[in-house]
């Protein structure tokens, strides 16, 4: 009866229907063949770097000083041209990482756990916690652990 009430309910959560919406993606191109696969990541790969090329200033500066245009990448490979992103990168400039016009007030700050000494912070949206939650429904759904069924999690931690 849980898993029926759970899933009766979900929708009716904050992000419930992006997450439905995603998982449902997830779903759909999870069984795409290799080279649908490749040719769909391709697409969404070349639109994320015109994206941040045209609309974050710390991208369009780093893609002209490593001489890399969004029109370059063709290809897979062509991502090699893309200069690293570092740790001391997303540090010192976490400020021009964030899209002109996307609104600040829709940000919330994050950070990594510290496992190297020091946490990094950055910046998430809502999207990406709705996203987070698709992909946890759908890992779990391949061992059988459909939305509602009761888990139980079990980890160590040094205090």
């Amino acid at each position: 009866m849980y898993p029926a009430i759970y899933r009766a309910l979900r929708l009716f959560w904050p992000g419930g229907l992006e997450t439905r919406r995603y998982l449902r993606e997830l779903e759909r191109t999870q069984w795409l063949s290799k080279d649908e696969l490749q040719a769909l990541q391709l697409t969404r790969l070349k639109r994320l770097v015109k994206h941040a090329y045209e609309n974050v200033p710390f991208y369009r500066r780093r893609y002209r000083e490593a001489g890399v245009h969004p029109q370059d990448i063709g290809h897979l490979d062509d991502f090699e041209k893309l200069p690293f992103l570092t740790r001391e990168d997303i540090k010192n400039n976490l400020d021009t990482m964030i899209a002109q016009g996307f609104p600040h007030q829709k940000l919330y700050a994050n950070e990594t756990g510290g496992s190297t000494g020091e946490p990094m912070r950055f910046f998430v949206a809502d999207s990406f916690w709705w996203r987070n939650a698709a992909n946890w429904f759908r890992a779990r759904a391949w061992h059988g652990v459909n939305e509602g069924d009761k888990i139980a999690w079990f980890w160590g931690a040094r205090e």
